[in-house]
């Protein structure tokens, strides 16, 4: 008796498994269907149901066009194949870095400021600030020199020279408010002259 209610009752499984099997597989054919349907009325990568937005719709348009009116650009290339196609070609492309200060500027600058502690540099940008720099003989007063690349060329106004000194009253540190004009200019024509030589060097 239990034997054969146990077989009655694997029988009903087995037939609603498969009748769901086969519902599944029915609705998943009516649903792929469905999908090619809309591809034909509003084109793979504008159908609705495929919800391709942002750079991903970019490319499937890119590549929809490539295919010309014929193609059919789900049965050709997946969107993630697309993209790795396109990630791929763009890391075998050759990138040339231009750099937008001239080499021997900013080796000049270098070589100068070598004897100095170096607060801040940037590269990128040609900017060199260096430490406060202290006279042993005067404790009270300090500079720090700034210098900025300008040019990508070897010219003598691709580089300028900053100097700024604070003098030390009542423990605090104020700007002295003096020019050092020519101190600054013969910093300038030290670089623009170091410079020139690392250029004939390479020459």
């Amino acid at each position: 008796m239990a034997s054969s209610l146990r077989n009655k009752l694997t029988l009903k499984f087995a037939l609603l498994f498969g009748f769901l099997t086969i519902i599944g597989c029915t609705n998943a054919n009516q649903t792929e269907e469905n999908l090619k349907r809309l591809d034909k009325l509003y084109g793979y990568c504008d159908n609705p149901q495929r919800s391709i937005t942002g750079r991903q719709y970019e490319i499937c348009k890119a590549k929809e066009d490539a295919a010309g009116p014929d193609g059919e650009i789900g049965e050709q290339q997946s969107i993630q194949e697309i993209i790795g196609s396109i990630t791929g070609q763009r890391n075998k492309e050759n990138v040339t870095y231009v750099s937008k200060i001239n080499k021997y500027l900013w080796q000049g600058a270098m070589d100068t400021l070598s004897s100095y502690s170096i607060k801040l540099i940037d590269s990128e940008i040609g900017y060199i600030e260096t430490d406060w720099i202290y006279d042993k003989s005067d404790t009270n007063s300090r500079c720090l020199i700034k210098i900025q690349i300008r040019s990508a060329e070897l010219i003598s106004t691709g580089v300028s020279s900053n100097i700024i000194c604070e003098e030390q009253k009542n423990n605090n540190w104020y700007i002295d408010e003096k020019l050092y004009t020519a101190e600054s200019k013969n910093l300038t024509l030290s670089i623009l002259s170091k410079a020139q030589e690392l250029k004939n060097q390479n020459l």
